[in-house]
């Protein structure tokens, strides 16, 4: 996914996720543990993410980024952190 693109997100179970405004886990950050179908009104922001990072508890478990709310749209998922164009 391109940067600043993310609109909702998945979170497997046993699964934290962090999304961060800035590269590099920087400005604005939240922490999620559940499905978010619509991050307009968290404080990380819709289409503003730049960074992620998972912590993942069970080896099926992964966080899906999408770049529509209602889990729409392009997807990507990973299991471990990532910086930079979220998903690139």
């Amino acid at each position: 996914l391109p940067n600043d693109f993310v609109s909702s997100i998945r979170v497997g179970s046993n699964t934290v996720a962090i999304l961060c405004r800035d590269d590099n886990y920087a400005g604005t950050c939240e922490i999620f543990t559940s499905d978010d179908s619509s991050l307009s009104d968290n404080s990380v922001g819709n289409d503003s993410v730049s960074s992620a990072w998972a912590d993942v508890n069970a080896t099926s478990a992964k966080v899906l980024l999408y770049t529509d709310p209602d889990f729409q749209g392009t997807q990507c998922g990973f299991q471990s952190a990532t910086s930079g164009n979220v998903c690139s």
